[in-house]
């Protein structure tokens, strides 16, 4: 039994050797940290990545909510012009409706009730 773990743990020993000189890249490191390092990289640049793109999100959110806001002021602006407009349209009604009755009382009759 003795004998089989100290194959494992000389087996352990000469695997680690091999792997840390034969694969390229980083030299006497185990491939298990080199996994761990590539990983932690590849998870560094998508957070940094995740950071861009809520940045930019969070600018083009702002930008949409002002737009948004202008946009409800100009409304309010041209309903105000309607209704400044509205006002003048039943003021020129009224202007008319009493030219109407002026021309009436003078006698007036409209060119298609004329007789000629």
């Amino acid at each position: 039994m003795f004998g089989l773990q100290a194959q494992v743990n000389d087996h352990e020993v000469r695997l680690t050797a091999l792997e840390s000189r034969t694969v390229s890249g980083v030299p006497d490191t185990t491939i298990a940290v080199r996994f761990t390092t590539l990983h932690e990289r590849v998870d560094a640049v998508a957070n940094n990545l995740l950071d861009k793109i809520d940045a930019r999100f969070n600018q083009l959110s702002a930008q949409t909510d002002a737009r948004f806001e202008q946009v409800d002021q100009r409304f309010e602006q041209i309903d105000q012009r309607f209704e400044q407009v509205d006002q003048r349209f039943t003021q020129v009604d009224g202007q008319l409706g009493e030219i109407k009755s002026m021309l009436l009382s003078l006698g007036a009759t409209a060119p298609a009730d004329r007789v000629n």
